[in-house]
């Protein structure tokens, strides 16, 4: 289980990168390739993204308006039309009000 992070007050701090649990191999379900779990202090703009290597855009969790208080999501393994992602490595990442505050590698193989 991923660690929860609080969002400091100054969205521009960087949070460690072990945020994000990246998990793969045969006995483990796409559905959990990557857990984040983070706390906002305030209801603030966010995103929560996969990226492939070459920086594009594989498909975007969570958007939005997000409240304060606990969160939690995972990427599946699967882009924005629902399809499996091949086999590589991709960043998920963590933006609040435009700052990116925490990434992480999943490698899917």
């Amino acid at each position: 289980m991923a660690r929860r992070i609080a969002v400091p007050s100054d969205p521009g701090v960087m949070l460690p990168a072990r945020s994000v649990r990246p998990r793969t191999g045969p006995v483990i379900p796409r559905a959990h390739l990557a857990l984040l779990r983070f706390a906002l202090p305030r209801t603030t703009a966010g995103t929560v993204a996969v990226f492939s290597e070459q920086g594009a855009l594989i498909r975007t969790i969570l958007s939005g308006e997000l409240a304060s208080g606990e969160h939690a999501c995972a990427w599946d393994g699967r882009d924005e039309r629902d399809q499996p992602a091949p086999t590589g490595d991709y960043t998920v990442r963590l933006e609040v009000a435009g700052n990116v505050l925490t990434s992480r590698r999943v490698r899917i193989g």
